[in-house]
């Protein structure tokens, strides 16, 4: 008679595969605020250069989201992949 285990400790899955990597960890949350502030920065001269002339005032929910953005597309990217 076979045994019935599971089929991840048949093959010998990755850690990759594991559920327990796809958590949120400290160095990809440092990552995506590092992506995050060099995009959002680029994203923030561009969507206010008008602020940064001195002509506007700055739109803080708008740069608030221009940072936002980044940030959760890199994590989702990242957690994507390790799927």
């Amino acid at each position: 008679m076979t045994e019935n285990r599971p089929i991840a400790e048949e093959m010998q899955l990755p850690p990759s595969c594991n559920k327990q990597a796809r958590k949120f960890s400290p160095a990809l949350l440092v990552e995506a605020a590092k992506t995050a502030s060099v995009v959002g920065t680029v994203l923030m001269l561009i969507n206010q250069f008008e602020a940064f002339e001195g002509t506007m005032a700055i739109n803080v929910t708008k740069a608030v989201l221009i940072y936002c953005v980044p940030f959760c597309v890199y994590l989702y990217g990242s957690l994507k992949v390790r799927d």
